[in-house]
């Protein structure tokens, strides 16, 4: 489980702030804040930089629960690769506004949004002038696949005229649209299914769920300090996780702070961090410039924080990913 994480200020980074790869098995993240906003100044990606995204060799069932992303022009929740039946995605009590190309993107059968809201207004959040903006976009895009589950839901559009989309890539979507409300036009793009059942109303109620973080700090004070008396070092199999804060290339430095329900090891053979090996009081504080900080770690990680321009990477099962000492991009 990944809880506890606030993103504080307008993120500027070229990719998504966070990726998701992990083998089979249950991957929670909880009470997230990425609700400042993003930029896309000086990304490569034509889109920008979006918030989340469901790596398409992920085959984990993810959940993402009491969450706030705003602002982001490539895609709040990016998770559409669930399309080829690897893994599956949850949505619930989480919000969303003026994502740009969607907010709440998806595709499997075994994928549900649930006590969610999403839609797009006026707001600024600082973007450029370029085409993709925060306001371009549809708070839930359905791909080709399905039938993902909607309930208890609530969706508006905006500038961009529609609320729902499904189907892509000249294939059909198909929704079950059980209960909730929407604002604006449901689109069947290539003979998509969109079957709305008569306990959805026009008049969508688009507050933010209960349990949603509002801020950066609210989000990241909700885990207790602990101390940890931790590892030798040597960062053997006792640690199977890995964290990454990625500063190349930022133009300035960026702060975190992290903590783990467990012990943590600052030594990685191909990515090792200054300061020592021993990581003994948590939360874990660093600064990150223009390389990588990455730990490995047991257990969870209950609460992150991160001010700059850095891009962090949670992987469970790490080692397994990468081989021992192998790069974790």
């Amino acid at each position: 489980m990944v809880r506890n994480i606030g993103f504080h200020g307008l993120y500027r980074g070229d990719q998504f702030a966070i990726s998701v790869e992990a083998g089979q098995g249950d991957v929670r993240f909880e009470n997230v804040y990425m609700g400042d906003g993003a930029t896309g100044d000086g990304a490569s990606s034509v889109h920008g930089p979006g918030a989340v995204v469901l790596h398409h060799d992920n085959e984990a069932d993810v959940t993402f629960r009491h969450c706030n992303v705003q602002g982001f022009p490539n895609n709040g929740f990016h998770c559409s690769n669930t399309a080829s039946g690897s893994g599956s995605v949850h949505f619930e009590s989480c919000f969303g506004k003026n994502n740009g190309v969607a907010t709440f993107r998806c595709a499997g059968g075994d994928d549900l949004i649930e006590n969610c809201v999403a839609y797009t207004d006026t707001t600024d959040y600082g973007h450029d002038d370029d085409d993709y903006v925060e306001t371009n976009g549809r708070p839930v895009w359905v791909w080709n696949g399905g039938p993902v589950t909607i309930r208890n839901s609530h969706f508006g559009d905006g500038p961009y005229p529609n609320a729902i989309v499904a189907g892509a890539n000249d294939a059909p979507g198909r929704i079950n649209f059980e209960s909730g409300g929407y604002r604006g036009h449901i689109q069947r793009a290539t003979g998509s299914t969109v079957d709305v059942g008569p306990d959805v109303s026009t008049e969508p109620d688009l507050s933010i769920p209960d349990g949603v973080p509002t801020t950066a700090e609210a989000a990241a004070s909700r885990a207790p300090n602990r101390t940890s008396i931790c590892t030798d070092g040597d960062a053997d199999d006792r640690f199977p996780h890995a964290i990454v804060f990625d500063g190349s290339g930022a133009d300035e430095p960026s702060s975190y702070a992290f903590e783990a329900t467990a012990a943590v090891s600052a030594t990685r053979h191909d990515a090792p961090v200054s300061g020592g090996d021993v990581v003994r009081r948590q939360p874990v504080r660093g600064t990150v410039s223009d390389g990588i900080d990455a730990y490995w770690f047991e257990g969870d990680i209950e609460a992150l924080s991160l001010r700059g321009d850095a891009t962090v990477e949670v992987r469970y099962d790490g080692r397994e990913a990468t081989g021992d000492g192998g790069s974790i991009q």
